[in-house]
């Protein structure tokens, strides 16, 4: 996990996902999932051409999966999105956690929550 002061002067990003069917996005976050899973735009615009920051280099982010192991694809969509948003450039404030259904989402909800 990072030090306070790497993530300071961070934007935060919060993302809690579930999953539906096996493995699949919910309709309202099945946009956004798409939209990641895009090669990252290139250094914003007015940026120096020497500056080659990733896109997310100024947001830290945490997320939650819910899911079922019952299905296969076990919390594929917060997965997916807690991969892709590093892969952009974004700090992981916390590890990603993956709520169960079938034990109890509990167990892992009110820790993340805590750490969050």
């Amino acid at each position: 996990s990072p030090t306070p002061s790497q993530i300071q002067n961070k934007h935060a990003v919060i993302a809690i996902c579930s999953t539906t069917g096996n493995g699949d996005a919910p309709e309202n976050a099945s946009r956004f999932l798409r939209f990641l899973k895009k090669p990252p735009p290139p250094a914003a615009a007015g940026a120096s051409s020497s500056s080659s920051s990733p896109p997310l280099h100024r947001v830290a982010f945490a997320v939650l999966g819910l899911g079922d192991t019952n299905y296969d694809q076990f919390c594929a969509s917060g997965k997916a999105i807690d991969r892709k948003l590093a892969e952009w450039g974004g700090t992981r404030a916390v590890p990603l956690a993956c709520a169960d259904e079938a034990t109890g989402l509990e167990a892992t909800v009110e820790p993340w929550l805590e750490a969050t």
